[in-house]
């Protein structure tokens, strides 16, 4: 028969050493009602004292231990949690031909949830296109899918705080206002018409389920903004290229 050991040391504040054969380990609680930590995963015991009635199960796994140790910590005003700025912007020009429409976005990236300040902010990416036969307001909700798009490439976390930033009242009230209502109505106005780009919106409200911290703040357009005033920058220069391209294929035809 083997050497047995088992011994436990009172260490007070509820707390106890168990040494054994199998190794070491600490139960802290009231008796009755106690958890061992030990080297294969944390139990809860829980008795009856002076029955002779207990119960032992182990609530956590070494594996799932590792696992919570190498998960991604989100700390409210640390360094994990990112905050990203957004500036988007749409385009439209309806020329004799067709219509013709852009898009445009700015990503600014701060790393210190704290530190709101502009200095704090530095440019992620930025991006810009064109579409044909198109609106206005599509390209004023295509901007921010499109950005969006963009900032999933660097895997954001669901809890990072997200600004979108327009100069476009349709983008803004219906994302904050109109599109619940719009779902809880069918999609439906309340003239009982279709609601008008409802894919688009569709994919606004997803993304605000995605993302529980995102906001939508309105700027003034061509104002004093420097992201914004670069944004419709990008769009008219989307835009511009595509006139050309029209009148390009015209004298082309026409030759």
């Amino acid at each position: 028969m083997g050497l047995r050991i088992r011994k436990t040391i009172n260490l007070g504040n509820g707390m106890k050493l168990n040494i054994s054969n199998s190794g070491t380990s600490i139960t802290v609680g009231t008796r009755g009602n106690t958890t061992t930590f030990a080297k294969d995963g944390v139990y809860k015991n829980v008795s009856t004292p002076g029955t002779g009635i207990s119960y032992r199960t182990r609530i956590i796994k070494n594996s799932d231990i590792d696992k919570l140790k190498n998960k991604k910590t989100i700390v409210v005003g640390g360094t994990n949690m990112k905050k990203y700025k957004i500036y988007t912007d749409g385009g439209f020009c309806n020329t004799q031909s067709r219509g013709i429409g852009s898009w445009a976005f700015i990503i600014l990236q701060n790393p210190d949830v704290n530190n709101d300040t502009k200095e704090a902010y530095k440019e992620l990416k930025k991006d810009s296109g064109r579409q044909f036969d198109t609106t206005n307001n599509k390209m004023e909700l295509q901007a921010v899918l499109e950005a969006m798009k963009a900032l999933n490439s660097y895997k954001p976390d669901e809890d990072d705080h997200i600004e979108i930033i327009s100069d476009s009242m349709y983008v803004i009230k219906g994302s904050t206002e109109w599109v619940n209502k719009w779902k809880e109505n069918n999609w439906k106005t309340l003239t009982g018409k279709d609601v008008k780009n409802q894919d688009l919106w569709m994919k606004i409200l997803k993304i605000k389920e995605t993302y529980p911290n995102i906001s939508f703040t309105w700027v003034k357009g061509h104002d004093s903004d420097k992201y914004n005033i670069e944004c419709d920058a990008l769009c008219q220069a989307r835009i511009r290229e595509a006139v050309e391209e029209i009148q390009s294929d015209t004298s082309t035809i026409m030759k």
